[in-house]
């Protein structure tokens, strides 16, 4: 929340290099981003958030799958490189990081993401269900299910990253903003980047009304 709050200030008082940029900018209605992060943590957050260690950057590029029998350490071929980020975080936030990424968008140097191949309700289900067992919960291969009790894990962790997929994009959004008002966006189109944050911030915060975890 600190990082926020402090994004937040310096995106208010930016100003960036070129029109284009600024006309962008002024369409994001800033102010109301404030309000809206204030809603977030006092309404929609659980005061309860689980929190850990955390990666806090999850990206494709920081996921090693080892294929060759020989490099396989254990039975774990999966591993996560460059921790440079990595704290301790609200595990909702880092999980909702992830699986927004599967959108892209800062990997390409227009910065649109495609939300699209965002994942769907079941497989963000499965991801949460392995990551609980993984931590020792969530009735993993070794344990007795739990049966409804393990459900209500599951659902409950789900909640949370389904509030922190929010934050999330106002995260980036803020980020994104900042950027371009220092870095400008000829290499990287930061603005754009922030607008389809912050508009996919606001559809699914409309499906989060409708069909709430």
């Amino acid at each position: 929340w600190k990082q926020l709050n402090d994004w937040m200030g310096q995106a208010l008082e930016a100003t960036f290099r070129t029109e284009r940029d600024q006309k962008l900018a002024d369409q994001l209605q800033l102010t109301n981003i404030q309000k809206e992060l204030h809603w977030l943590r006092k309404d929609v957050v659980p005061s309860n958030a689980q929190t850990a260690f955390c990666h806090n950057d999850v990206l494709a590029a920081n996921v090693i799958l080892e294929e060759d029998e020989e490099e396989k350490k254990g039975d774990h071929p999966l591993h996560l490189i460059d921790f440079e980020y990595g704290g301790v975080n609200f595990v909702g936030f880092d999980i909702a990081n992830h699986l927004n990424e599967f959108g892209g968008g800062t990997d390409i140097p227009t910065g649109i993401p495609n939300y699209e191949w965002l994942p769907s309700r079941q497989f963000q289900r499965l991801f949460v269900k392995n990551y609980l067992s993984a931590g020792g919960g969530g009735g993993g291969e070794e344990e007795e299910p739990s049966g409804d009790d393990d459900d209500e894990e599951i659902e409950a962790m789900l909640s949370e990253v389904q509030a922190f997929t929010l934050v999330n994009h106002l995260y980036w959004g803020l980020w994104a903003v900042n950027q371009a008002a220092t870095e400008g966006c000829d290499e990287f189109d930061y603005i754009v980047y922030a607008t389809h944050r912050i508009k996919q911030y606001y559809k699914s915060k409309a499906e989060t009304a409708t069909n709430p975890a």
